[in-house]
């Protein structure tokens, strides 16, 4: 357990000293911390209040959970460590990932299955496999460009510029 709680839900007309008199009557404050936006310098409707011990900051928070102030609502808890990170979500999976067949433990190996060092590479770049025609001829892009040179018309905007630096 620890010694600061979280208040959450505090109308953002808040200030510390009105927290730290409605704490105050449930055990010695150290300190009352009211967080504000980085940019606007705003309140952002939540705070932190520490106390001297644990039985003072658990009496507190089972007490004024609940607590209506400014026509809010407040939820009060014990406040976790920044590091531990947020509690797990319903539904999410805690269980490790996946491991290949045949990988130090992984499931074994079925009959008849190459080892892993023999499987063939996989691809993974260079977009869909193209046929032995289309590797011959290359990509769409350059069979367009080969098939316009090959066109009667494929040059007219050549000439279209020719004859515009001619009238010039």
């Amino acid at each position: 357990m620890g010694t600061r709680l979280f208040v959450g839900n505090l109308p953002y007309s808040a200030t510390d000293d009105e927290i730290r008199s409605l704490f105050s009557e449930h055990g010695t404050i150290v300190d009352v911390h009211l967080a504000t936006d980085r940019e606007t310098g705003r309140p952002r409707g939540f705070g932190f209040v520490s106390f001297s011990s644990e039985q003072e900051a658990q009496k507190a928070a089972e007490a004024l959970n609940g607590h209506s102030l400014g026509g809010r609502a407040l939820a009060v808890n014990i406040a976790r460590d920044r590091n531990s990170g947020p509690p797990p979500r319903a539904g999410l999976s805690t269980r490790p990932p996946r491991l290949a067949r045949g990988a130090p433990g992984g499931p074994p190996l079925v009959d008849g299955a190459p080892p892993p060092e023999e499987e063939a590479p996989r691809r993974t770049r260079g977009g869909p496999r193209r046929s032995k025609r289309e590797r011959e001829r290359g990509t769409p892009r350059r069979r367009h460009l080969i098939e316009e040179e090959e066109e009667p018309n494929a040059g007219s905007w050549r000439r279209w510029l020719d004859e515009a630096e001619d009238e010039t």
